[in-house]
């Protein structure tokens, strides 16, 4: 969807889009003008947005907790507002020719591309559509109050395993990386129901820290805990 300009999306579609995630998964068609009245009073020209509703409200807030981890913790942290609540997301197209940020708040959606008419690479540090979105929408958002995204009904919470996304266990909370459990948000029902088969527990030397065999220097073996999307020689 974050195409380049003269063969994608506008900057028109995409605030569109976005403003469906804020607005509880209800898409409103953009438009320019709103009416044109003469000077008799009489309407010569009126535009009446069609409204869908594409996504349920659960999906969209799901989603829209997803893209506040993109300010908060991800690529889009140039973008953040002090004490307002963000949701957006960073593009890029490639050869770096299209700079994107497209983000949200609860009261206002916004979004900015950056780049040449004559598609060229755009060298700059950092993201230059995330720093122009933060001053436009610093001004806008001025005297106004922090609050949150709606949260609708049907969306509960279970802790879950990063690495399988299944149901924690005792064991993904014993990994050696540390603590892999972490605590999201679902649709009621769609909730996992099998616990995490990627963390087991095996029997390592404890000089190598590979599995054990014959070779090893030591002869009493520890437990350690593993994942089993890495490899672990003998």
């Amino acid at each position: 969807a974050l195409g380049g300009l003269d063969s994608g999306a506008t900057v028109i579609d995409m605030t569109a889009a976005y403003a469906t995630f804020a607005n509880s998964g209800i898409y409103i068609e953009p438009k320019l003008y709103t009416k044109v009245v003469g000077r008799d009073g009489e309407i010569i020209l009126e535009k009446i947005s069609e409204v869908e509703q594409v996504m349920s409200k659960q999906n969209a807030y799901i989603l829209t907790d997803m893209l506040k981890s993109v300010i908060t913790n991800g690529t889009g942290g140039e973008a953040a507002l002090s004490k307002m609540t963000v949701a957006g997301k960073t593009g890029t197209t490639n050869e770096s020719k299209d700079r994107w940020f497209v983000g949200y708040t609860p009261y206002y959606v916004a979004s900015v591309w950056v780049g040449y008419d004559q598609q060229k690479a755009i060298n700059m540090s950092g993201n230059p559509a995330a720093k122009i979105w933060k001053a436009v929408m610093t001004k806008v958002h001025e005297g106004l109050e922090n609050k949150s995204f709606e949260k609708p009904s049907g969306i509960v919470t279970a802790t879950i395993c990063k690495d399988s996304g299944l149901l924690v266990t005792d064991l993904c909370k014993n990994d050696r990386r540390g603590d892999r459990s972490t605590s999201e948000i679902f649709v009621s029902g769609t909730v996992p129901t099998e616990e995490c088969t990627m963390h087991v527990e095996v029997e390592v030397c404890p000089d190598t820290l590979k599995l054990r065999n014959p070779k090893c220097i030591e002869q009493t073996f520890s437990h350690k805990v593993v994942c089993l999307n890495k490899t672990y020689e003998e």
